[in-house]
């Protein structure tokens, strides 16, 4: 079986390049008897601001003169960005409303959860799921396909032999 590209990126992509930061944090949460030491959660938000901001100027920097790049799925790219807002305000909203310079375990898994969420939300945007597909028709097809006309008018539009009863029509 093939990975999907979305799949792929978001998850393998996304632990690959965040797993030192994360087990720097692990390791530093118990070696401090659980509780969060100076480096760790700094580590991992700088990290991730990092990636977000500096990577991405890079690549779209790195993009030879006169070239240009095209996202292949702009409902990826959609959901994706809302989740990289998202998870900027819900920390916000978690460190600074919900439990002031405190995370509570129910805001850690929650927190844990929305990843497996947006992998899956953004493999049903990558597959079109839930999502009403447009009719298409043959490019090379001129007027109005016969599959949409109803009986009464296929009988009038092909009535060209005067032995038909809508001849004069």
């Amino acid at each position: 079986m093939v990975w999907n590209d979305t799949v792929a990126n978001l998850s393998l992509l996304a632990l690959g390049t965040s797993a030192p930061e994360i087990l720097l944090s692990v390791i530093e949460i118990v070696g401090n008897n659980f509780e969060s030491g100076s480096l760790g959660p700094g580590t991992i938000v700088g990290s991730a601001a990092f990636n977000l901001l500096f990577i991405s100027a890079i690549c779209i920097y790195a993009i030879p003169e006169g070239e240009i790049r095209r996202i292949s799925s702009v409902k990826v790219f959609g959901v994706t960005a809302f989740t990289c807002v998202f998870a900027y305000v819900w920390m916000a909203i978690v460190l600074l409303a919900i439990s002031p310079n405190r995370v509570e375990v129910w805001e850690a898994v929650l927190t844990f959860l929305f990843f497996p969420l947006l992998i899956i939300i953004a493999y049903l945007a990558d597959k079109d799921f839930c999502m009403k597909k447009k009719d298409s028709y043959d490019t090379q097809f001129v007027g109005i396909p016969m599959s949409k006309l109803s009986n009464v008018q296929n009988n009038l539009a092909f009535c060209v032999s005067p032995s038909c009863p809508f001849y004069a029509c």
